[in-house]
């Protein structure tokens, strides 16, 4: 060989070591088969997860109106016990096409009333409460509520009959903390109910099931 030249091989290919210096070229993407499996994977993963999440969410939603319903009550017990006020649980149900949903809300005797000490059948007058425990609320989009009361003498100030609002449905509850005897019915589109009775004696609520309303 020829002075100050680096010997080659007489094929004239490059040393080995020539060939660990360039890149490999990487092979990448996924074939037309393991895009269809992965596909195919995702269908059935959604097949079998859809309806435990359509029960799921019918549960929540109907458990979110009853515990909007039952605070709402409690809090107009409260309220008409600590500050000695008539209190009443409001309801306006939903329209036909259901667009409107049902909204809950507490009204207070308004200060003043000379009908607030009275025991008669003279009708005061109310005021809406605009604390965050009593302000109108939205129940979620479907469900309705039904309130349903029959006669009571357990409440001493049961003789005061309130003169409902067309459309609205009303749960009265007095100073001492009695109200009427009532049940509320909550109901989904899809049929599910829930059960929330009210005790004239005590005004407490009290949930029950369909063994209990029986």
């Amino acid at each position: 060989a020829a002075k100050g030249k680096t010997p080659t091989l007489s094929t004239g290919t490059p040393h080995s070591a020539d060939r660990r210096l360039r890149p490999q070229r990487a092979t990448t993407g996924f074939t037309l088969i393991e895009l269809m499996v992965v596909v195919v994977i995702m269908v059935l993963m959604t097949a079998v997860t859809a309806p435990s999440m359509v029960v799921a969410y019918r549960e929540a939603r109907i458990r979110s109106a009853t515990r909007q319903v039952v605070a709402r009550l409690n809090y107009g017990r409260s309220r008409a016990v600590t500050s000695r006020t008539t209190t009443r649980f409001n309801a306006r149900q939903s329209d036909e096409t259901g667009k409107v949903p049902t909204v809950v809300w507490v009204t207070v005797q308004k200060e003043g009333d000379p009908n607030a000490a009275s025991t008669t059948t003279v009708e005061p007058s109310f005021e809406e409460d605009t604390t965050p425990s009593g302000r109108l609320r939205e129940l979620p989009a479907g469900v309705t509520l039904t309130l349903l009361k029959k006669e009571s003498q357990e409440s001493a100030l049961s003789n005061v009959a309130p003169e409902e609002e067309e459309g609205v449905d009303t749960v009265t509850f007095w100073r001492n903390g009695q109200t009427e005897d009532a049940l509320l019915v909550l109901s989904d589109p899809e049929g599910k109910k829930r059960y929330v009775r009210l005790e004239a004696l005590t005004g407490r609520t009290r949930l029950l099931d369909e063994e209990e309303l029986a």
